[in-house]
């Protein structure tokens, strides 16, 4: 019998340009794992943010404010700048950082939303690295990675120094990268359900296809893609940066509209969304 439990903790970055993200992402997650330490590197001012919102949803949370020369900065200024990918490989710190306090940690882009549980890792085959596919067209992912940089779980602390070496080389900054480190540590993929973003909807071969697979559960109201629990989603839910993104975002609020009676968190979620944007 295969032994399985969740991510010891959590860690991500933020500057305040993604504050809206950052609040989603802490609040989506504290309604599904109330408990879990979460760790942020961040810039000053997003240190000063969320530490001034003293509630429930803060505790056990760990900001290191150490991005300040990063602050107000998007990524065409920061590619510009030829910073981005430097940027980028900040990830690695709050993973060391994490690595030296917890045996693992799951590392999640700011514009994450969760909307179930962690995923279960079976921890009896040794992982020591658990990656995220694109699931989109291989001509996408030939040019961006197979696999996406904004969700990764490590328990190796070879990992980050072996990951910034890689990209050195990658064709697309350190997202490319990763898929060296798979073939070097012991490795899994997570399941679709896990870090879906719109790409996964609107760049794979046959987008009505996996359009359909989407649903909600009867007797809980959970959101299902073919089947199983959707647990995250990777999304600007308060901005749009891309064309997709907003047809991407209306199905999911929709089915959160569908679920959110039998689903408590999901009416929470769902007035949170309302408040957050009307600030």
């Amino acid at each position: 019998m295969s032994k399985k439990s969740k991510p010891s903790s959590v860690c991500t970055m933020a500057t305040e340009g993604v504050i809206n993200d950052l609040k989603i992402f802490i609040y989506s997650l504290r309604l599904f794992e109330p408990e879990i330490p979460l760790y942020i590197l961040c810039d000053s001012k997003t240190k000063e943010i969320i530490e001034t919102q003293q509630n429930k949803n803060n505790t056990n949370i760990y900001l290191y404010p150490l991005l300040d020369k990063y602050s107000g900065k998007n990524r065409t200024q920061m590619e510009q700048e030829n910073i981005w990918t430097e940027f980028m490989l900040k990830k690695c710190d709050i993973i060391d950082i994490v690595l030296d306090k917890y045996s693992d940690v799951l590392f999640a882009d700011t514009d994450m939303c969760f909307l179930n549980s962690l995923p279960p890792i079976n921890h009896t085959k040794q992982y020591q690295l658990g990656a995220s596919p694109h699931f989109i067209k291989k001509a996408d992912t030939d040019k961006y990675g197979y696999y996406n940089g904004g969700y990764l779980w490590v328990a190796n602390k070879n990992i980050t120094t072996r990951w910034k070496e890689y990209t050195k080389t990658a064709r697309f900054f350190e997202q490319s990268a990763i898929e060296d480190i798979v073939k070097e540590f012991n490795s899994f993929e997570f399941p679709i359900q896990n870090n879906f973003g719109w790409w996964r909807l609107f760049q794979c071969d046959h987008p009505q296809q996996r359009y359909e697979k989407f649903s909600n559960c009867k007797t809980t109201g959970d959101i299902l893609f073919d089947g199983e629990p959707l647990r995250s989603i990777h999304t600007h839910l308060t901005s749009n940066t891309d064309v997709n993104m907003p047809m991407f975002n209306n199905i999911i609020k929709t089915l959160l509209n569908k679920g959110q009676n039998q689903n408590k968190n999901y009416m929470r979620l769902l007035i949170f969304l309302r408040i957050l944007t009307q600030c």
